[in-house]
This record gives C-alpha cells, structure tokens and sequence, in this order.
C-alpha cells in the first residue's frame, strides 16, 4: 500500500527505534485502518523518544487517510500500555498466550485509536 511507511530514529550515527504505519488490508471494507509497529531501544525508555515516534506515526496515519489507528503491546509490558492510553489508546481485547519468551507464555492486548 502507497500509503505504508517506516521511519527510523537515530542518536550518534547509529539506528536507536524504528516506527511503522501501515494498512491492515487493501479492500475497501478495511482501508481506513492502519497498524502501528513501534520498537525502541531499552536504553533510550524514559527520554520522551518513544513519545515522539508515537506523535509521528499519528501524523503519518492521519496524513495517510486513516481513520483508527491498532496495535498489539504485550501485556507486561505496562510502561508502553500506560504511553499509548496517554495517547487515547483503549483495550478493546487480549490474546491469551500470544507470545513465547524464555518457555513462559504471556497475553498481548490489542489496543485501538479513533484518529477521526
């Protein structure tokens, strides 16, 4: 989709995140939505980075077109949960045992956004 893109953040040369919009789906049905991907270096948390490159895949998506905006945050993740409902994300789901680490199983919550 023309409308998809991918943004990287730099600090000294080198790549500290990365920030993506793109369409769930090319039929009419599902064109007015997006997905968010967002990832960002530990070392960087807590430096307003992650809410910058937040502030920017807005723009990009609702300069795109898009009219709700989705992503899926792990569930232990609560520092990057309480960011997006900053932002006006809300819940509207959870996966039970989504995701795989160290042999252990966590959920993932599916977040959404209105940007109408």
């Amino acid at each position: 989709d023309p409308r998809d893109t991918f943004i990287a953040a730099w600090s000294d040369g080198a790549p500290i995140g990365t920030v993506s919009v793109r369409a769930v789906g090319a039929k009419s049905r599902e064109r007015h939505r997006a997905m968010l991907g967002i990832c960002l270096l530990h070392a960087y948390w807590g430096r307003g980075v992650g809410s910058r490159m937040l502030e920017t895949a807005l723009d990009m998506a609702r300069g795109a077109g898009f009219l709700q905006l989705e992503l899926e945050v792990d569930a232990e993740n609560q520092r990057a949960i309480r960011m997006y409902q900053r932002f006006g994300f809300q819940e509207y789901g959870r996966l039970t045992n989504a995701i795989r680490r160290d042999g252990q199983f966590f959920d993932e919550i599916l977040m959404v956004k209105s940007l109408k």
